[in-house]
Parts: structure tokens; C-alpha cells; sequence
């Protein structure tokens, strides 16, 4: 037996997954399956599998299907966004191996180039408006790149009763007019990353963006991603989105962004934290008019 802990829920995972002494046994045996000398664990950031720096790799330990995260789903996801990514040529960690070890639980891994930077979320006080806006164009052109046509994986249903929940504290106005605008929405789903947060971008010593932690990809509306994407870019400098922006058309921006959260699994949650109290918007269009309000504007 490699890990000795004994893994029941989400709860018993979380107690354990960033503890590099516990988890060093079984990086060995993954490094041994890769064919690589084992150097030793670091901690990484904490996310929800098990993530640690190990000498000029990252190992990626998925959290075994008893957690109800992680698991093959997210291993399948992540290694085909990887994979994807590099062959669009989109800045991503290369991957080093991935694989499967079966001890008490089944854990899947994946073995990533270490790429050196810092989180976007951690460059408020290191980057010039320029780098800003620089970034923000880098970032259009991965977005542009990696979310086009693909055959569909992993596909979330939308409007789960889950997701729908989620809507409550809205006006009954504001839903029964989601209900309208979602009933003549005709969008077609592309691979999206999932997870675009300033969490998932690094920014390199010489500025360059890399994208990160494809657990989460899938085939969803364009919409979904956009709107997650740009209501994150909110707590940033106004010159991140200006950058990103800079080749959309505002009036078609608008549309997407209001269809994108009113489409998205975290819509509700998105809106909440990025743009205002649920109980403000008695409609679609009210929401929409608080984004054009966030939208940043060129000076002038």
C-alpha cells in the first residue's frame, strides 16, 4: 500500500490532498511508471486535486472518484485540453506523462512541465497598464485558437435542476424573462476551457501567458466561456480587458455576455459576485445594462 490514507468523501480528501509527506510514496511510484528520477514534493497553490512541484515538473494527482470530484472525468477532460492546446499551439504546460496506479483507490496523474510565473490574480501590483493591456491580447488570441469546433465530450446539460436553483433569489420578473431569452437561443457548443480565471493564466518573467488546469474543459456554448471570462476580468485593471476586447464588437459583446450567464452552470453565482445583488435586475435587460456599465471604454 502506497497512500495509507483512507479516502471516504470529499471531506477526508480535503484533509489530505496537500500534504506532500503523505502523497511522497505514491509520486514515487508515478514517477517510476514515467520512467523519471524522483527529485521530491513541494506544494503547489491549493485547488482540489493533488498538486505539487516536483524539481522541473509539476505532478497532478486527481482526487479518486469516492470524492465526487476529480476522477476520470476531469483526467480525460484535462489531458485531451493539453493535448488540444498543444497542438494549436496555445501556451499551455507541456505534458510529461500520464498515467494510472492502482493502489487502495484508483489514482490518475498526470506529470506537466513546471512552467515559472505568477497567477494573473497575483499581478495587480507588478504589472504596468501596458502589461495589462498586453496580456489581454494574448489571452484573445488563445481564446480565439483553442474554443472552435470539436467533437463533443463531456457535455453538462444545461439548466440542470442543480444549476437552476441557483436562480431563486433573482426577481420572478428577471427568471421568467431568462426563461424567454433562453427558449429562442439557438448557439452552437465549441471546446471551452472551463476555468478562465486570473488562477488559471501565468504570467511569465518576459510576459508570456500560459494557460493552465484543463479539468474543467468541455463542449458548451462560446457564450459561457466569454461571459465567465470577462465578469473575472472585472476585479483586474480596466487596460486587462481593453486588451482582451479590443477586436469585438461592443452591441454583439453585450448580447453574448447577458446570453452567456443567463446560459452558464454558474451564471447566477457569476452575476452575484461580478456584477451586482441578484434582487437589482428585474430583467435580462437590466443586467445587461449593469454590464455595459462595467465594460471598460477606450479614453476618449
Amino acid at each position: 500500500m502506497l497512500f495509507h490514507e483512507v479516502i471516504t468523501d470529499l471531506k477526508s480528501w480535503g484533509r489530505v490532498f496537500q500534504d506532500p509527506a503523505l502523497f511522497t510514496p505514491l509520486a514515487r511510484a508515478v514517477f517510476e511508471q514515467a520512467g523519471r528520477p524522483f527529485p521530491s514534493l513541494e506544494c503547489c497553490l491549493p485547488g482540489s486535486n493533488a498538486v505539487f512541484r516536483a524539481g522541473d515538473a509539476v505532478l497532478k494527482i486527481f482526487a479518486p472518484e469516492e470524492t465526487g470530484i476529480g476522477g476520470a472525468e476531469e483526467f480525460l477532460a484535462e489531458r485531451y485540453g493539453l493535448e488540444r492546446a498543444a497542438a494549436l499551439g496555445v501556451p499551455a504546460p507541456r505534458m510529461l506523462a500520464s498515467g494510472l496506479l492502482r493502489d487502495r483507490d484508483a489514482f490518475r496523474w498526470l506529470l506537466l512541465e513546471r512552467v515559472e510565473g505568477f497567477p494573473l490574480s497575483c499581478g495587480t501590483e507588478k504589472l504596468s497598464p501596458e502589461d495589462w493591456r498586453g496580456i489581454g491580447g494574448q489571452l484573445q488570441r488563445a481564446v480565439e485558437q483553442l474554443d472552435g469546433p470539436c467533437l463533443p465530450f463531456r457535455e453538462r446539460t444545461l439548466r440542470e435542476p442543480s444549476a437552476e436553483e441557483r436562480w431563486t433569489p433573482f426577481p420572478a420578473s428577471f427568471r421568467a424573462r431568462r426563461e424567454a431569452c433562453l427558449a429562442r437561443a439557438g448557439t452552437g457548443d465549441v471546446f471551452v476551457h472551463g476555468d478562465l480565471s486570473g488562477d488559471n493564466l501565468l504570467v511569465g518573467p518576459d510576459g508570456r501567458l500560459v494557460l493552465i488546469d484543463f479539468a474543467d474543459a468541455r463542449t458548451a456554448p462560446f457564450e459561457t466561456e466569454l461571459a465567465a471570462l470577462v465578469c473575472d476580468g472585472f476585479r483586474f485593471p480596466p487596460d486587462y480587458l481593453l486588451g482582451f476586447l479590443g477586436t469585438f464588437d461592443r452591441e454583439e459583446l453585450e448580447d453574448q455576455l447577458t446570453l452567456g450567464l443567463l446560459l452558464h452552470d454558474y451564471g447566477a453565482w457569476i452575476i452575484r459576485d461580478r456584477v451586482g445583488a441578484p434582487e437589482t435586475f428585474a430583467t435580462p435587460e437590466d443586467l445587461k445594462r449593469a454590464l455595459m456599465e462595467k465594460l471598460p471604454r477606450e479614453p476618449g
